[in-house]
């Protein structure tokens, strides 16, 4: 059964404030708004009043601003911060020979700051004309807010930026990613744009940020989006290990049709071929999901979206469960429009203006498990593909594309996140049957031929179930009175119907030869965990800052060589990559040594320089270092 199920009229009207916005991380999210109850319809009068404010669909100037904060928002005057004390909040950037300060400042009774404010006459994304330090207005004002967060406390991690087109509302709490919302004035100002002006003043009007009680007000409903983030991180590894289970079983189904075919060359060693194989494959959809939310793969182009993208695809079998529910399980189309994705992001295109760069690399290598194209070696010719149905494909999404009941935003995921999904796979193993195997409640198995062959069978359903024998007889008291006759049919009869009460209904038996998941010891005997952002961020920075001192030059910097000897998903050598490229951007600011414009984001290109120059990394198992790359891949 899919796990998405149609959204209230509340979250949907969340749900589409925030998917015309298109918030660039995490802000804000639809469970913790409406829990909070946030959304109130505004009357047609507010908007009139914000048109008066914004001729020719602009805020005239900072004038015009202010007002909008005052008179359309309703802050108080008497807690907008004096200019005189605006010197309070400056935080000045000695590397750099800079001191950022805030225009402006909503402060609290204790005159502590609430909202910084700043105001751009340009574009907020445009360069801030500043020699010394050549950075966007965007991100001169996010590094504001970051280290306001330090030293002497006066500072506030929310922060609301202007410009004659745009009102952005920032987010970013120190050791976390920041995210940001933006208002265009011109949406605003049309009739479509109601809805945005509610969720505008739902947000930052008088009444979220002095009025409704602490734990509704704006920072809370920030921090409480963040912290609800961290469940989605747990609830999405263990819809992914349901994923496996799923692609698992279809194997095994997809191996019936083909009368055996499908794993034959992989003999009686199929269970490790599955799991890697499988485990890739849902590698693969994990990262695809987040390329394709975060932009970085062409989902502006029509020809990869109409063909290749998953998010078409999610679509189309989303109707087609619609259209065509009992012919799910005929129709085998989904697994071919992967195996293509696949190829098409290991070798690249070129089509057209259709340019991908070939990703190559062992995750999207087809030659590495050839059984999931149907052929019996690397080097064997195209065959048939696996019969995976398209029922399968659908469910397996489904768990990946839905969770509390919505549509997940991979785009809000810090990349370090992904790392759940490693860390619950590499819990996991898959078994091959050698006998009858039935389920038992809590997910496990029980191969009934181990309990028959066991001298003492009892033990055998005690580890399989984790219950000591007194629990165990008292659950299953039937088990007391079991014996093995060597009548092999008449035992395993006997035996799962003194099971009876430990057995979980809602999973079919496993015949011989076919395959199950179960908990592993990999991620104890290889040390895997998945590792957060506000963990990681801290221990980079204080390991790091004595090492480079305050002010190190860009050949320190990129002569400095990081090493993680068990680097599992990459999660503190990502946060390096971010932590060096931003001293070593620090470094060409202050020896006047940029790279050319034609090199792109001078950041990005930071961080490409010290992914490729100083860092390094180890671990023992290959799934760890196949993710740590794609990791370091996504973050440069």
């Amino acid at each position: 059964m899919s796990p998405s199920r149609k959204l209230s009229p509340r979250e949907q009207l969340h749900a589409d404030w925030l998917g015309m916005l298109q918030p660039e991380g995490l802000v804000v999210s639809v469970p913790v708004l409406v829990e909070a109850d946030a959304y109130v319809r505004q009357p047609p009068e507010t908007q009139a009043a914000l048109r008066a404010l914004c001729a020719d669909d602009r805020l005239a100037d900072r004038g015009a601003f202010e007002h909008l904060l005052t008179d359309a928002f309703g802050w108080p005057a008497n807690r907008l911060a004096r200019p005189d004390c605006l010197e309070a909040f400056a935080v000045p950037l000695p590397d750099l020979g800079v001191v950022l300060r805030p225009d402006g400042a909503l402060v609290d009774r204790d005159s502590a700051p609430l909202v910084f404010v700043a105001w751009s006459d340009d574009t907020l994304d445009a360069p801030a004309g500043d020699t010394r330090w050549p950075v966007s207005r965007h991100q001169r004002f996010e590094r504001l807010l970051l280290e306001s967060q330090t030293g002497r406390g006066a500072g506030t991690p929310v922060g609301l930026h202007a410009c004659p087109t745009a009102v952005r509302l920032t987010y970013a709490p120190r050791g976390e990613a920041p995210g940001s919302l933006t208002f265009p004035i011109d949406a605003l100002c049309t009739w479509d744009g109601r809805v945005l002006i509610d969720a505008l003043l739902m947000l930052l009007g008088r009444e979220r940020l002095f009025t409704v009680p602490q734990d509704r007000r704006l920072l809370a409903l920030l921090a409480a989006s963040r912290k609800r983030q961290e469940q989605v991180t747990v609830a999405l590894a263990g819809q992914v290990e349901e994923a496996l289970a799923l692609l698992v079983a279809g194997v095994d189904v997809a191996n019936t049709r083909t009368r055996g075919a499908l794993l034959r060359d992989l003999g009686h060693a199929s269970a490790p071929a599955v799991r890697d194989g499988l485990v890739g494959v849902l590698l693969r959809l994990v990262f695809l999901l987040y390329c394709e939310d975060s932009s970085v793969l062409p989902m502006d182009h029509a020809l990869y979206l109409d063909n290749y993208s998953l998010a078409r695809l999610v679509e189309k079998l989303e109707d087609d469960r619609v259209l065509y529910p009992e012919a799910m399980r005929h129709r085998y189309g989904a697994w071919a429009h992967l195996c293509a994705l696949f190829r098409l992001v290991h070798g690249g295109i070129r089509h057209g203006d259709l340019v991908l760069p070939p990703r190559q690399g062992d995750l999207f290598d087809p030659d590495l498990h050839p059984w999931l194209e149907g052929r019996s070696s690397a080097h064997a010719a195209p065959g048939d593909l696996p019969p995976i149905d398209d029922g399968v494909i659908a469910d397996v999404l489904d768990r990946l594309v839905y969770l509390e009941n919505q549509r997940l935003s991979y785009r809000n995921l810090d990349v370090e996140q992904i790392g759940s999904v490693y860390e619950a796979l590499m819990a996991l193993e898959v078994h091959r049957c050698a006998t009858r195997t039935v389920p038992i409640r809590g997910g496990g198995w029980l191969e009934l031929g181990e309990v028959l062959d066991a001298e003492q069978p009892l033990r055998v359903v005690e580890t399989a179930t984790g219950l000591k024998e007194r629990e165990l007889l008292k659950r299953a008291p039937a088990l007391a009175r079991f014996k093995v006759t060597g009548d092999r049919r008449a035992d395993e009869a006997s035996l799962v119907q003194a099971l009876s009460a430990l057995l979980d209904g809602d999973r079919p038996e496993r015949g011989p030869g076919q395959h199950v998941l179960v908990g592993g010891a990999e991620r104890r005997r290889t040390g895997s965990h998945y590792t957060p952002t506000s963990l990681t961020r801290p221990i980079v920075e204080r390991t790091l800052d004595p090492v480079l001192g305050e002010a190190p030059s860009s050949e320190r910097i990129l002569h400095t060589k990081v090493c993680d000897p068990a680097m599992g998903s990459g999660a503190f050598l990502a946060e390096a990559c971010r932590y060096l490229s931003r001293r070593l951007l620090d470094a060409w600011t202050r020896e006047g040594a940029l790279p050319p414009a034609d090199t792109g984001d001078p950041l990005l290109f930071a961080r490409r320089m010290v992914a490729e120059r100083c860092l390094y990394g180890v671990d023992k198992n290959p799934f760890a270092v196949q993710l740590a790359r794609l990791s370091l891949w996504l973050v440069t």
